[in-house]
């Protein structure tokens, strides 16, 4: 059975369906995001999300996204993290870091051995265990976001696009 509709996720896709005569190619949907979520917005709109993620306008501000903890480079992800702050404490660094914050590895320890634990905030555990955050929200989140740090491809580097996207 023959696709009704065929989403391309990038410019080049499309543009080689049609060059072979496809009529039923749809415009660009980069990994299937909404475009009226994952776009560029004023910050200055929303103080709260900033605040609620422990980031400010004087603050480098990072976004840590990864579900699976076993076969990630979390550890070395915050090291770098570390090694950035030494290199550059004047950029008043501060992570939000989306993940549960143990599972199979206590991040928790993690943070306190390399003494980020004071810069790093973490969403609620109750709201993650019954299923996160609402895009249109994680959205916001990668807008407030200076750097969004995809720890090992993680959704097959969604993250990345949603990230480009804002």
């Amino acid at each position: 059975k023959f696709a009704t509709l065929i989403v391309p996720f990038c410019q080049d896709s499309e543009r080689r369906f049609k060059e072979v005569g496809l009529t039923n190619v749809w415009k660009t949907i980069w990994l299937g995001l909404d475009l009226d979520i994952w776009k560029p917005m004023d910050m200055q709109q929303y103080p709260k999300v900033k605040a609620s993620l422990g980031f400010s306008d004087s603050t480098f501000n990072i976004v840590m996204v990864q579900a699976n903890q076993r076969r990630k480079y979390i550890r070395e992800s915050l090291e770098g993290i570390q090694h950035f702050i030494k290199a550059y404490p004047q950029a008043n660094t501060r992570v939000y870091f989306h993940t549960h914050t143990q599972g199979e590895r206590n991040l928790a320890l993690d943070l306190q051995e390399l003494g980020l634990e004071s810069i790093v905030s973490f969403p609620d555990a109750y709201q993650l265990a019954m299923g996160g955050l609402p895009e249109a929200y994680m959205a916001l989140i990668f807008g407030a976001a200076d750097v969004v740090l995809n720890v090992t491809m993680e959704g097959l580097g969604l993250s990345h696009s949603q990230a480009q996207a804002c």
